[in-house]
């Protein structure tokens, strides 16, 4: 809780336990410590996480951040894994964390998918409006234009 917006780059060799909640951290660094194992940055502004983690890392708290995907690869001792309140569905009371990795960017990827449809549906309405409106469509007959050649 220190309005802190960054980490350094560069943190303590042998650093077990980094608690930044509660701050408006953006990013965190790709080059956290190979030592740690608890990790909380909860109540952030982080949209995106390092595509590696730690790979001591057994606990790890993303909670109320704006993120919409996890990285693909988590460490493989990673037993407490708390995200909920991001862009993204809740963990399921069973779901393993791989299961849950997979599920969240399966559902990132459905929504960039969804984003992606609906702005061409509308820039396609948009060129259909400016290119083949009407009045415009009238007067290009007017000009004796053949409009089943077009």
């Amino acid at each position: 809780k220190n309005q802190l917006v960054s980490l350094p780059d560069t943190l303590p060799v042998g650093l077990i336990e980094i608690d930044c909640s509660h701050n408006r951290l953006t990013r965190l660094s790709n080059t956290l410590p190979t030592s740690l194992t608890h990790l909380y940055v909860s109540d952030n502004q982080l949209t995106t996480l390092p595509d590696t983690l730690p790979p001591a890392l057994t606990s790890f708290f993303c909670n109320s951040n704006r993120l919409t995907t996890l990285p693909d690869t988590l460490p493989a001792g990673l037993t407490n894994l708390y995200c909920w309140n991001n862009n993204f569905p809740d963990r399921e009371v069973n779901e393993s964390i791989p299961e849950y990795v997979a599920r969240v960017n399966a559902f990132a990827e459905k929504a960039s998918k969804d984003r992606i449809v609906a702005r061409c549906a509308c820039v396609f309405e948009e060129l259909a409006q400016t290119v083949w409106h009407p009045s415009r469509v009238e007067r290009l007959m007017l000009l004796g234009m053949d409009m089943e050649d077009m």
